[in-house]
């Protein structure tokens, strides 16, 4: 059994994510966790794709 959870930093920095946005995903990753309300994970989902939608994947 692991005592925690390790989240890799390359992926979020190659798409030009710093220290604010990774401190935003350690946020919504805790929320998500401590939370069993679907009410709260549709929020975080929201909040998912707009933070996403600032750092696409391949630029149009």
């Amino acid at each position: 059994m692991t005592s925690g959870i390790r989240v890799g930093t390359p992926a979020t920095t190659t798409q030009g994510m710093g220290t604010p946005e990774m401190k935003t995903i350690a946020s919504l990753i805790a929320r998500a966790i401590k939370s069993d309300d679907a009410t709260v994970h549709a929020g975080i989902k929201s909040e998912v794709h707009a933070l996403t939608a600032k750092f696409p994947i391949y630029e149009a």
